[in-house]
């Protein structure tokens, strides 16, 4: 008996020829970005796809994957927004420093004067407007240190109890602090536990931050 694995080409083509047009008809939406490095080429990601980030220390990678997850979820950039969720594997920032890092964005302030110094009426006003975004019941996270096996079965879960959402989005920052020892190993398990879950998820997309220097 041939492998269940195995497909014919034919049937296949069908089934790609029905979700294009989908696609094509405004049914399915290519999710954006926001960003144009990304979206330029096709308009956004397609079902599946996967974004790896990869720089030195310090050079703005967590940056850039929470300013995408923030434009992913915006309605006013992706009109489904509302009816996607996301997951984010934070293995090397908390809470606390994400809230330092937005705070010195959005007031101007220099981190070291938003640690010692109380926020003034008008910056109250601000950050308690930040504070509302983030009561948002599409966004998870997870910043305790997992195993490649304890992320494959936690996003597998995460995903089969969303399947009705239109888009799964999935974030790892970063790759190399998986708690596996063997960090090659672990990168190598990781990137094919990735391509088992977009095989059988057709609504997730991963975005994968690394560095270069570790």
């Amino acid at each position: 008996m041939i492998d269940k694995r195995i497909q014919n080409v034919g049937e296949m083509a069908k089934e790609a020829f029905i979700e294009l047009n989908k696609i094509q008809t405004g049914k399915h939406k290519i999710l954006k970005t926001g960003l144009s490095e990304f979206d330029t080429h096709i308009g956004g990601l397609l079902p599946g796809e996967v974004i790896c980030v990869a720089s030195k220390s310090g050079a703005g990678k967590s940056h850039k994957l929470y300013n995408m997850l923030d434009n992913m979820l915006d309605v006013n950039v992706n009109k489904d927004a509302n009816d996607y969720v996301s997951l984010e594997y934070s293995f090397e920032m908390k809470m606390l420093n994400k809230i330092v890092r937005k705070t010195h964005s959005i007031l101007g302030k220099k981190k070291s004067d938003i640690l010692k110094d109380s926020f003034t009426e008008e910056e109250q006003q601000k950050m308690w407007e930040y504070n509302t975004s983030l009561q948002d019941k599409r966004r998870f996270v997870c910043q305790e240190p997992v195993s490649v096996d304890e992320f494959y079965e936690m996003t597998r879960t995460f995903c089969k109890e969303h399947i009705d959402k239109k888009a799964i989005i999935i974030s790892a920052d970063h790759i190399l602090l998986f708690s596996d020892g063997d960090k090659q190993k672990a990168v190598e398990k990781a990137t094919d536990m990735v391509n088992k879950l977009k095989l059988e998820f057709s609504n997730v997309y991963f975005i994968l931050i690394s560095q270069t220097n570790r």
